[in-house]
């Protein structure tokens, strides 16, 4: 609480959106219409003429229009699936490296590529356009751009990486996490179908500052894993133990009390055609696998070199 305030009073803004409300940061709040109001704080420092982008979904957004309004903010233009939706989500398929989505915004229908892959990758992406729209951006031309867009490294950046066995796709979410983006994540997982004899294998750390409920929104993702069609599933910290301990046998890759450690064991485990995705905490350190699995690319390059290849 009262983070976002003194930010939003320094840039003024004209647009501000809030895409989601979730269990994230916790350990700060009691419930989420407290996350939702330090949310709208954003709301505060904003010009009397600007506009609130809302998600037309969320089950607390008659909370954030009314937040919205108590700061002096009239104009709101919402996003999402939901038919009143201004910026609505017609339709969308996920493929690996990118997305293909529909949308329609103020009435024009847009279609487009986003080049990364996921469903909240769509939706946040029309988010933007909904911005574009407001500001009085050319929404077409902005909807072109979204092909060029890519996620950054530990956000979401999935490859092909080559090694001695074969290949592998990579999907690099090690930056952070919360169960919300966890679930993305693992939605992002199940999307992609792995080749030959390979496997769709999470790889989860601890998701950190989510206070007394940590354990058991650890143990919940169990069944979002399942319904994904997870193959395979490896943790790493003390947090994961809860969900470790609530996996079928045929679901355990293996346990281990931090990244580094289970880095080798992952390593040892690879089959030509998985699907990998790493996710976790920064504090977890999951970086740490996803170099280790960068790294076998490299032996490779080093080998043809050193074999004259």
């Amino acid at each position: 609480p009262n983070e976002i305030a003194p930010l939003s009073s320094i840039v003024r803004p004209h647009a501000a959106i809030i895409t989601q409300v979730a269990e994230v940061h916790t350990e700060n709040f009691n419930n989420l219409e407290e996350i939702a109001a330090a949310k709208a704080e954003i709301f505060k420092g904003m010009n009397s003429n600007g506009t609130a982008i809302l998600n037309r979904d969320h089950y607390l957004f008659n909370n954030l229009v009314g937040s919205a309004k108590r700061y002096g903010i009239d104009r709101i233009f919402t996003f999402g699936e939901h038919e009143m939706a201004d910026a609505r989500l017609l339709s969308c398929s996920l493929k690996e490296g990118s997305s293909v989505a529909a949308f329609k915004i103020g009435g024009c229908k847009v279609s487009c590529e986003i080049g990364a892959t996921g469903r909240h990758v769509v939706l946040n992406s029309l988010s933007v356009l909904a911005t574009a729209y407001v500001l009085g951006i050319d929404v077409e031309s902005a909807a072109a751009a979204l092909k060029n867009f890519k996620s950054p490294k530990g956000r979401g950046q999935n490859r092909r990486v080559l090694w001695h066995g074969g290949s592998f796709v990579l999907i690099d979410e090690s930056y952070n996490a919360s169960p919300i983006s966890m679930e993305a994540a693992i939605d992002v997982l199940s999307a992609i179908k792995p080749k030959g004899a390979g496997r769709r294998v999470a790889i989860i750390g601890d998701m950190l500052e989510l206070g007394a409920r940590a354990e058991a929104l650890h143990a919940s993702l169990l069944e979002l894993l399942i319904s994904g069609g997870i193959d395979l599933v490896y943790t790493a910290g003390s947090l994961t133990r809860a969900l470790w301990d609530s996996l079928p046998v045929e679901l355990r890759g293996g346990y281990a009390a931090n990244a580094k450690e289970l880095a080798p064991i992952l390593v040892d485990a690879l089959v030509n055609g998985d699907v990998i995705m790493v996710k976790g905490s920064r504090g977890s350190q999951m970086d740490e696998i996803v170099k280790a699995l960068e790294a076998l690319e490299y032996e490779v390059e080093v080998s043809k070199a050193v074999n004259g290849a």
